[in-house]
């Protein structure tokens, strides 16, 4: 990106965006060729155990998000005295 003019660098993210999506694509129709080519048992097999696994980091991750959500004291966070994100409001003081 740092090879493109500045007032190219939209294309140029565009284009890196549209070949990582058609390389993903293809990829997933190679495999899923391949797979298909020996036979449909393997393909839900290796489906049915893909989903699996897929399913158990799902789990495992919402049953961490939910205890760490449920760790806090289920107030928001609030910024500190000296910060102030909005025109009008100053440090408390």
């Amino acid at each position: 990106m740092t090879s493109l003019p500045q007032a190219r660098a939209g294309l140029g993210s565009g284009l890196n965006g549209a070949a990582r999506e058609i390389g993903s694509a293809l990829g997933v129709a190679v495999m899923g060729t391949s797979l298909s080519s020996h036979g449909s048992e393997v393909l839900s097999t290796a489906m049915s155990f893909g989903f699996r696994v897929v399913a158990g980091i799902v789990l495992a991750v919402s049953l961490v998000t939910l205890a760490w959500w449920r760790g806090g004291d289920g107030a928001p966070e609030t910024a500190t005295a000296e910060w102030s994100g909005e025109v009008g409001r100053g440090p408390a003081g």
